[in-house]
């Protein structure tokens, strides 16, 4: 039977990540997204609120798997894949992966809503 081992959710709002993104001149994309969340965001008809949504469900793993960013997570030991037409998929690697590890994670399951405004994310980690 499967156990729930962690829950977390978050919400980010579009404009702050579009100023965001804009202040920091692409620093920022390299700092908390994987190449592979760049190419999907920027290739998304609202780029911001794609990056937005990655951002709001990177920190609800953080918030499930009970760390925050202590203990040497890194932005990119969470991958976020929102690919059309398919469920959100969450791949957990080096710190990330060893906390999930620890707390017996097998799966990770994320929702994900976005509208103009905001991005919310509520991830369950089941063990």
């Amino acid at each position: 039977m499967a156990m729930l081992a962690g829950i977390g959710t978050d919400i980010h709002e579009v404009a702050r990540m579009a100023r965001e993104l804009r202040q920091h001149d692409g620093g920022l994309r390299d700092v908390v997204f994987t190449p592979a969340e760049i190419a999907r965001c920027n290739a998304a008809t609202d780029p911001a609120g794609a990056f937005a949504a990655v951002f709001a469900t990177k920190e609800a793993v953080l918030k499930a798997l009970g760390t925050g960013w202590s203990g040497g997570l890194s932005w990119l030991d969470i991958n976020v894949d929102r690919s059309a037409r398919a469920p959100v998929r969450v791949t957990l690697s080096g710190t990330a992966r060893t906390v999930a590890d620890r707390l017996g994670v097998s799966n990770v399951h994320a929702s994900v809503s976005q509208n103009p405004r905001f991005a919310m994310a509520t991830v369950l980690l089941e063990a």
